[in-house]
């Protein structure tokens, strides 16, 4: 992994893979999945949306990005939509501490002040850089599966280990965007940090 700041914390000898994905289940309330399950029928995103949604039940978001207590929480999508629809179907009903969920497609990165959780599909690949920039220290849960997303400012990487879906979870840049993120979310990610001098 380039870069001499970064590094990764994997709890393999500690933590066994199948443990992991049991403690995950635990935490946000759904059965195992893996990916491309053929017998069990569910594909790669569908596993993603559910972990997306969750993720919001495990950051507690600034005050100020809610208009009032009533407001929803936004999750968008910026670029082409790899859930196929499957995302806002699995949101219907759902409330987050009370707030109803939405979700909004957007195509503009300067259209996300009012979104909450952000997924950065794998077309915005070639502009990764420039959302990064422009969404940096913003209230802004940012989530991508695009290689290397975590070291290069997003918050949130899901990645493919043993055909199942794992995340990376950057907590010093979450903080940075004034976003607090549960422990517990912590305990069954692999996290990415800076090194302390």
């Amino acid at each position: 992994m380039p870069g001499s700041h970064m590094f990764i914390q994997s709890h393999p000898a500690i933590r066994p893979l199948w443990l992991l994905g049991l403690v995950v289940c635990f935490l946000i309330g759904q059965p195992p999945y893996s990916h491309a399950n053929k017998s069990q029928g569910i594909p790669e995103y569908q596993v993603k949306a559910t972990f997306l949604l969750n993720f919001s039940k495990f950051v507690t978001y600034p005050e100020e990005s809610f208009s009032d207590s009533a407001s929803e929480i936004r999750i968008c999508l910026l670029g082409d939509d790899p859930f196929q629809g499957s995302l806002e179907i699995l949101v219907k009903g759902e409330k987050i501490q009370g707030r109803s969920i939405k979700v909004n497609y957007i195509r503009d990165v300067e259209k996300t002040s009012e979104c909450h959780t952000l997924f950065i599909s794998a077309s915005e690949q070639k502009q990764i850089v420039n959302i990064i920039a422009y969404l940096r220290n913003k209230p802004i849960l940012t989530v991508s599966d695009i290689a290397d997303f975590v070291i290069r400012g997003g918050m949130v990487q899901f990645y493919i280990l043993n055909n199942n879906v794992r995340f990376f979870i950057d907590p010093v840049t979450i903080s940075e965007a004034k976003l607090k993120v549960s422990s517990r979310l912590l305990q069954v990610a692999n996290v990415v940090g800076k090194e302390v001098k």
